[in-house]
């Protein structure tokens, strides 16, 4: 936990572990860190702190001096047990956004004169819809696609 004074800690830590205040019994203060500069990430699996794998959730460690174990930091704060993890994950979200810029796309085409609001989040889609939350003058979720079959990754895609 971040915090700036002990209760603040406390209070997160509680609600981390979703439980009462008082319930919160101790803490530890790794005053080092109080002007840190560099990979916190690096430097807490270093000292013994471990994370999820962002694509299979399994611990990654920090490795032992003069180890390797397969632990991967990526530029997003994401942490991965193994590359070929790492690699999927990134396989994967880049599909995910490629998809969303072409729903972006197609629906700037229906409606060039629509307004949206902040594309980065305005623009989505599940395994039946690909849709857009338009802003002015629509204020409304507009589907612009409707995907028809879904099979191993590939979807037959057809407008509403």
């Amino acid at each position: 936990m971040w915090a700036k004074t002990r209760g603040q800690a406390k209070r997160a830590a509680a609600a981390a572990l979703e439980c009462d205040f008082q319930e919160v019994v101790s803490l530890k203060r790794y005053p080092e860190l109080d002007n840190f500069k560099g990979d916190l990430r690096r430097w807490l699996l270093d000292h013994g702190w471990w994370f999820e794998c962002q694509k299979c959730g399994g611990h990654c460690y920090g490795a032992e001096e003069g180890e390797t174990n397969g632990t991967v930091l990526d530029d997003q704060d994401h942490v991965f047990c193994s590359a070929k993890h790492q690699q999927e994950y990134e396989a994967y979200w880049g599909q995910m956004r490629a998809i969303d810029h072409a729903i972006l796309q197609d629906f700037k085409k229906l409606h060039p004169d629509v307004e949206i609001p902040v594309p980065s989040v305005s623009v989505g889609h599940n395994e039946w819809y690909g849709w857009v939350d338009a802003g002015a003058p629509l204020h409304q979720r507009v589907i612009v696609w409707e995907m028809v079959s879904v099979h191993r990754g590939f979807a037959s895609i057809g407008r509403p």
